[in-house]
């Protein structure tokens, strides 16, 4: 991803475009069945949970029908379980 940063420098306005992987929050992440029911957390995309406290923090378990989008995830379109996961 292309970043663009903006400064200035004494009177002078700088840009710089540089190269860089998305922020953590603008990637979109592939769904993950990690264990019903999971051992630890589980982080964003991963299932199967059943209730909210099964997510790390910030995160909730989102209930799905077969073959239903995960919003914010990939994946979630082509899966015909009814694992839920924590978005």
């Amino acid at each position: 991803a292309l970043l663009l940063l903006r400064g200035v420098s004494g009177s002078n306005a700088t840009n710089t475009i540089i190269d860089s992987p998305a922020p953590e929050q603008f990637r979109i992440f592939e769904t993950k069945f990690v264990a019903n029911p999971p051992r630890s957390p589980l982080g964003l995309c991963e299932g199967d949970c059943d209730k909210d406290d099964e997510c790390a923090d910030g995160l909730i378990c989102h209930q799905r029908d077969e073959n239903e989008e995960v919003p914010g995830c990939t994946g979630g379109g082509s899966d015909s379980s009814l694992t839920d996961y924590c978005i």
